[in-house]
């Protein structure tokens, strides 16, 4: 993140549990700004993340993936 900041909103679609595993996916959108001049990017795309419930019974994420639209060229 020395190069960028991001602001991103999930838009969860599904969450499902089973046992000690958990997933969620949906929709993401990010604006993320270049530190050095204040440029901005929009991206937009999918994502799943896995998640493992721990022995405190804490989640964690153990995998995740995200499908992003590359964002206009200028």
């Amino acid at each position: 993140m020395a190069i960028f900041t991001s602001d991103i909103t999930l838009r969860p679609v599904i969450n499902e549990r089973s046992g000690n595993l958990a997933y969620e996916s949906g929709g993401f959108s990010e604006t993320l700004t270049n530190v050095s001049d204040g440029k901005t990017q929009q991206s937009t795309g999918a994502y799943v993340m896995m998640y493992k419930r721990q022995p405190n019974g804490a989640w964690l994420i153990a995998e995740q993936v995200w499908i992003g639209v590359p964002p206009e060229s200028h």
